[in-house]
């Protein structure tokens, strides 16, 4: 945490000299001790600040008090993203052992209420890189429109340390650029194939529909059965090698393609979805096991920012505030999950971060002033 509030320190303060009355250190330790006690707005952390003034100050001086709301909203409204953004990143790899065997989804999110009708400031989109193995969050990037990812997503990986990890993203970011980064930094990739590389799917599809798949070879095939909540979903996982394809010279690394079929049936209706994945490594027990955590991002991720951060019905919307808060939120999640011997759900450990500053302590692991 030493090196967290040594990062805070570092960031470029928006402000001018004559308006530094609360420095911007105890201003992003506020927000995120506020943020792990379950606060959701700057009217909220102001009124943490008041309640924790004494336990606040055995950390960090807070000479003249607690910034009103509107203070912290401004200061949040002004200061850079990508700063605070890479001053996070930095922080959160100190947090992560070598990414050897991790799987990193790349995927994004919209804020829903972060859009201004008065500016004209539309809902802001957030590409995240999710560590799935560790359920840490490892980076963001601001992107104007979803369709922009393919643009952010080298950006984004040239900010975290991805090597001898496996990454996977939606079917937009199957790009050859992207393949090619990916194995120049020593790592693999399973990218999903669709429209957007027609005669690429078309060609995979004929392969395995002329093939028949030995069920028996574990190593090329897998079944999986889930029962849950009325749910029934059957999920079937087979690779080939690429070799047959005529543009397997382009796509840097590629090797093997993968195909997963999933059956759902819920309240005696049946739905069925085929996906095809270009991949980097051999083995069908580790194209589900990537497959898996890539979903598993919407749980694990975007629900708990839903609704434990209750972040889409957050109306922080000036200027560079949503993305900044967006950071603080997923800082406090990171933080909130390094409490590994308890079996506390992500609120129950808010909750007790709120009641206990022990607790909280224990998490931030402080040192007193």
């Amino acid at each position: 945490m030493q090196e967290l509030l040594a990062s805070f320190d570092g960031l470029e303060d928006p402000r001018i000299e004559r308006t530094k009355l609360f420095p911007l250190t105890e201003i992003m330790f506020l927000i995120l001790c506020s943020v792990m006690c379950g606060v959701e707005s700057w009217r909220g952390v102001e009124d943490f600040g008041e309640d924790r003034i004494l336990w606040l100050r055995k950390y960090l001086p807070f000479k003249n008090g607690i910034p009103s709301h509107q203070t912290i909203g401004r200061v949040m409204s002004l200061l850079k993203p990508k700063a605070a953004n890479l001053a996070f990143i930095q922080f959160i790899s100190s947090l992560t052992e070598n990414p050897t065997g991790e799987i990193i989804s790349l995927d994004g999110k919209t804020l829903r209420h972060s859009f201004d009708n008065a500016s004209g400031q539309k809902a802001i989109h957030i590409l995240n890189a999710f560590a799935v193995n560790s359920g840490l969050v490892l980076g963001q990037l601001k992107v104007d429109v979803k369709t922009n990812e393919i643009i952010a997503v080298p950006e984004l990986l040239d900010l975290i340390d991805f090597k001898y990890a496996t990454i996977v993203a939606d079917a937009m970011n199957t790009q050859k650029k992207i393949a090619t980064k990916i194995v120049e930094n020593s790592a693999d990739y399973a990218l999903p194939v669709k429209g957007n590389h027609k005669q690429l799917e078309i060609d995979i599809i004929k392969e395995f529909e002329s093939k028949n798949i030995d069920i028996e070879n574990k190593n090329i095939y897998k079944e999986t059965l889930d029962k849950e909540h009325g749910r029934i979903e059957i999920r079937k996982y087979s690779i080939i090698n690429a070799d047959f394809l005529t543009q397997k010279s382009e796509w840097s690394g590629l090797s093997h393609i993968g195909k997963v079929e999933n059956e759902t049936i819920r309240n005696g209706k049946e739905t069925n979805e085929t996906r095809y994945f270009l991949l980097t490594f051999s083995g069908v027990d580790r194209f589900a096991t990537t497959v898996r955590g890539h979903w598993a991002i919407e749980n694990s991720l975007h629900w708990v920012l839903d609704v434990t951060f209750r972040e889409d019905d957050c109306r922080v919307r000036k200027d560079h505030a949503p993305e900044n808060f967006s950071s603080m939120r997923k800082l406090a999640l990171n933080l909130l999950r390094q409490d590994k011997n308890s079996k506390l759900s992500i609120p129950r450990k808010q909750a007790r971060s709120s009641r206990n500053p022990e607790y909280l302590e224990s998490l931030l692991k402080l040192n007193t002033i």
